[in-house]
């Protein structure tokens, strides 16, 4: 291998470092927003676009870009999805428009997370800048719900539906509901970050537990609260099994119930299950219609005005069909798959020869997959009544498990795989399948 002069290395490895503290002012330019701040409010701030720009420009010299890695094809094949569902429909000049946004918000940041994230140190940096910023946000809501006129400390304003107040923050986070899962999301890395810091630090980490437990109260969703409900599920049943998880279920159930009546409804929008459910029936045309591209990106509402998706699977479905709906679910069953055998490190065998520092590594890989692995099913759950298929918020978790992946490849025996590629292609296909049918005999048994 070819060796660079030490100064030549250096000075490389210093432009790499530069692309992460770009990476880091993306991150907190998207989560935090300060350039919408009432203080420092900007309408024609370029913050998000400038610290992405510059990111890229100094990604070039990364050594490894992690460019092998699967969710990558997934998010370029649905890219490319975006583009050729709005040319199907007839409107290229959207299929540009909206096909240079996805790349933008979605593909490029992927890149970049997913190549960046190159050691645990920085992972553990972006996931203290996450929960930093959820901080915020909850000590934002507290303001927004103290206050007579409910405007939060940085100027945005409390939404009130009817008797009830909810929280909001900022941009892509300013729907409740939004928020609700952001905070969701983060839980499982305060948890991963309470069992690596000191016994002194831990108590700190519990308050930020609790306050985000209390922004996800003062959000008022009830998708937010069935996922935190489900990470607790999850959770149990890991570490306890599916008996003593079925009987916890059966003694809390009666509680359980009590806790969801006392939230709102799923989604503002959402009037009733039956407009739930007419919604879903619409997306199901939709895509009856056009079942290889769907009826473009952003189209939804043309053919159904009164409703968005409310789900996010009838969403992909709906616009960008058959093919888009393969790569999105492809993305969340390579993710989920490569997490859990991450988390569980089922890729180590007894005849496998491995260093004890390298072990070490893989432990501390696969408590990072487990927070990730949670922080998936809060969006799963969350995203099953919402319709967050393009919301840039799950790709940068999608870069940081790509990343995740790449480090455990660099780890491992040239040879050894995370996951079976040809078996996680036919979960792909047959979740994908099953969904259209599940939704198709709820619609036969509903309406």
């Amino acid at each position: 291998m070819l060796r660079l002069p030490d100064s030549l290395d250096s000075r490389i490895s210093a432009l790499i470092y530069m692309a992460f503290l770009f990476l880091v002012a993306y991150l907190v330019a998207f989560f935090v927003r300060p350039h919408e701040w009432f203080v420092l409010i900007n309408e024609n701030s370029t913050i998000i676009r400038t610290s992405l720009i510059l990111c890229m420009g100094f990604f070039v010299f990364a050594r490894r870009k992690n460019f092998d890695n699967p969710q990558l094809l997934l998010v370029t094949l649905l890219t490319l999805t975006v583009v050729t569902s709005l040319v199907a429909s007839g409107w290229v000049g959207g299929a540009i428009l909206y096909g240079q946004e996805f790349v933008q918000q979605v593909l490029i940041p992927f890149i970049l997370v997913s190549g960046l994230l190159s050691t645990v140190g920085r992972q553990y940096f972006v996931f203290l800048v996450v929960i930093a910023a959820s901080l915020l946000m909850v000590a934002n809501g507290y303001v927004q719900v103290s206050n007579e006129d409910g405007i939060g400390m940085l100027g945005n304003p409390v939404i009130r539906e009817g008797s009830v107040s909810r929280i909001s923050y900022l941009g892509y986070l300013s729907d409740p509901n939004d928020l609700g899962m952001f905070f969701t999301m983060t839980l499982p890395c305060v948890f991963l970050l309470k069992e690596r810091v000191p016994s002194v630090v831990r108590p700190l980490l519990w308050g930020a537990i609790l306050a985000l437990l209390y922004g996800i109260y003062l959000t008022n969703s009830r998708g937010t609260l069935l996922a935190t409900m489900a990470l607790m599920a999850f959770w149990f049943w890991r570490k306890y099994g599916t008996n003593k998880s079925f009987m916890l279920g059966l003694v809390s159930s009666p509680a359980l119930l009590i806790v969801l009546t006392s939230f709102r409804t799923i989604s503002a929008d959402d009037e009733s299950s039956q407009g739930r459910l007419e919604a879903w029936y619409a997306g199901y045309q939709m895509f009856a219609s056009n079942p290889i591209f769907g009826v473009g990106q952003h189209n939804f509402m043309d053919y159904y005005e009164l409703h968005t998706a409310h789900n996010s699977f009838v969403l992909v479905m709906s616009e960008l069909g058959l093919i888009g709906a393969l790569a999105w679910v492809g993305l969340l069953v390579v993710t989920t798959v490569s997490l859990i055998n991450i988390s569980e490190k089922k890729f180590l065998t007894d005849d496998m020869t491995i260093d004890s520092k390298t072990l070490l590594q893989i432990d501390q890989e696969a408590l990072i997959a487990k927070s990730l692995l949670y922080s998936f099913i809060a969006f799963m759950v969350t995203g099953f009544f919402l319709s967050r298929t393009y919301t840039p918020l799950l790709y940068i978790y999608l870069g940081m498990a790509a990343a995740c992946l790449g480090r455990v490849g660099q780890l491992l025996p040239k040879g050894v795989e995370v996951f079976n590629v040809k078996k996680v292609a036919k979960y792909t296909f047959a979740v994908t399948i099953a969904s259209i049918f599940a939704i198709y005999l709820l619609l036969k048994v509903f309406l």
